[in-house]
């Protein structure tokens, strides 16, 4: 099949779907607010984004999402797990509708695919002190504009897990974790605030659940719960028919439990 070729991204972006065009129409705007040196050009089909040293950034539209990727992806610091793609060079992140645009980890990405610095660490502190707030935004918008079709199956089963193990509804806290319920927290620099006390996100093609499992009762559930990674508190999956459902509710109850031994409640 022989690749359409466009006179400008104007003419890219009319011959998309009304869906994509309006996702595409706020990266757009996104990308010219962050980096506003890089300029506009249509490679190889897509719409694309140029800096000095050559091309930096894309958009690929596809059937309900558009990807926004980034020719030396493989390279970024990817702290969000955002981008997906396994070639040499390429990675994307799939945005579903412009509410899905993480303002904050975009930027980050696009700054440093682009060679610009990052910004200043105190006002990064600042920003990650604030987006950690629990919000007034809408859960299933977030759920909706990030999910795919499986995992928005299983965000609605573990709504259901924590809402039953919490009593509580669910709250955003900052713009892409679902929080339950909260704790305050000192740590020992004297910093203190606020944190959901459960809670998961989407993370590209995982899901995450938020849980303290240090201590050897946990690590032994861990170890009969199934296909998992785990980080330092960041319990990482791809599907919830991969785990078993007991094991990780326990995990969930251990780690709310040390979570209020070592803080308190709300």
């Amino acid at each position: 099949m022989k690749m359409k070729t466009y006179a400008s991204f104007d003419q890219y972006l009319e011959d998309q779907s009304p869906k994509n065009q309006t996702i595409i129409r706020a990266l757009r705007k996104f990308v010219k607010r962050v980096e506003p040196n890089l300029s506009e050009s249509v490679k190889w089909g897509n719409g694309c984004w140029i800096g000095k040293k050559g091309p930096v950034a894309y958009v690929y539209s596809d059937a309900g999402f558009v990807q926004f990727g980034f020719f030396h992806g493989s390279k970024l610091t990817d702290s969000k797990e955002l981008l997906e793609g396994k070639g040499q060079y390429v990675r994307h992140i799939k945005v579903r509708s412009p509410s899905g645009i993480d303002e904050k980890a975009f930027a980050a990405l696009l700054r440093e695919a682009a060679g610009s610095p990052p910004r200043g660490a105190t006002e990064s502190a600042k920003k990650d002190e604030n987006k950690t707030k629990a919000t007034g935004a809408s859960v299933a918008d977030y759920i909706a504009s990030r999910a795919s079709e499986e995992q928005r199956a299983d965000c609605k089963a573990l709504m259901s897990l924590l809402a039953k193990i919490t009593g509580k509804k669910p709250k955003m806290w900052g713009p892409s974790i679902v929080g339950y319920d909260s704790y305050r927290y000192t740590y020992d620099s004297g910093r203190t605030g606020e944190m959901a006390l459960t809670a998961f996100a989407i993370r590209g093609r995982d899901l995450v659940v938020y849980v303290f499992a240090e201590d050897k009762k946990q690590k032994a559930l861990l170890s009969r719960l199934g296909k998992h990674k785990m980080g330092k508190s960041c319990l990482y999956f791809r599907r919830l028919s991969d785990l078993d459902a007991d094991v990780l509710e326990k995990l969930i109850v251990n780690s709310i439990t040390e979570t209020k031994r070592r803080y308190g409640g709300a």
